[in-house]
């Protein structure tokens, strides 16, 4: 005589219901993951263009007696210098929007769309952007610089966000530094916090928190 063994299988209802609940909760963390994924990767590719442009600096220093001071004359010259030290593939003199500059970016953490200055321009070979900012040829201007260079580490790609995939570095007389360092008018503490309403300069700061995070 055979002893019937009952055996107990999940239902249909229930193999639905834990498919849906999956669904459900994949749909809310995917996203966030792919999100993190993405801002760690501009991180990198920041500190990487950073790393170039500092090398660029360094180099072009050596040849100037160790100071920018008297160099630069124009946003031009600045381009020029540190071109002696970079591969670059495209220049834009005039007219840089659209071409060597994507046409409008946003503040990091809300605002809209709006159109940035023009200023000359150059791509590097791996696809970064830099505009070039100058202020004055004894470098006494804001933040005791001659300039800043305008980043963008992805080219037209999006976002175009600062704080995200554009950036700002400041060109001292004897070094560069980013956007936030300590001491400059865009404080990380003020202008790359998550939430903060007042989007003017938000995200400039970022370039500063983010190198040395």
């Amino acid at each position: 005589m055979y002893k019937q063994i009952n055996k107990k299988a999940f239902t249909l209802a229930e193999v639905l219901i834990t498919l849906l609940i999956i669904g459900v909760i994949s749909s809310i963390v995917i996203p966030s993951l792919i999100i993190d994924m993405k801002d760690q990767q501009y991180k990198v590719a920041w500190k990487k263009t950073y790393s170039v442009l500092s090398q660029a600096s360094s180099l072009q220093l050596q040849a100037n007696a160790g100071s920018f001071v008297g160099v630069f004359t124009s946003n031009g010259d600045m381009l020029n210098e540190f071109s002696k030290s970079l591969n670059v593939v495209k220049w834009c003199y005039s007219s840089p929007l659209g071409v060597c500059w994507p046409n409008s970016v946003r503040y990091l953490y809300g605002g809209t769309p709006f159109q940035p200055s023009a200023q000359p321009s150059f791509i590097l070979n791996d696809g970064t952007m830099v505009a070039a900012l100058f202020n004055n040829t004894t470098c006494t201007s804001t933040y005791s610089s001659c300039g800043a260079f305008r980043i963008d580490i992805n080219g037209f790609k999006g976002p175009n966000q600062y704080g995200k995939d554009q950036y700002y570095i400041w060109v001292n007389a004897n070094r560069i530094l980013p956007f936030g360092s300590q001491g400059d008018p865009y404080s990380p503490a003020t202008t790359c916090i998550e939430g903060n309403t007042d989007v003017t300069n938000t995200g400039m700061g970022c370039a500063a928190k983010y190198l040395y995070q």
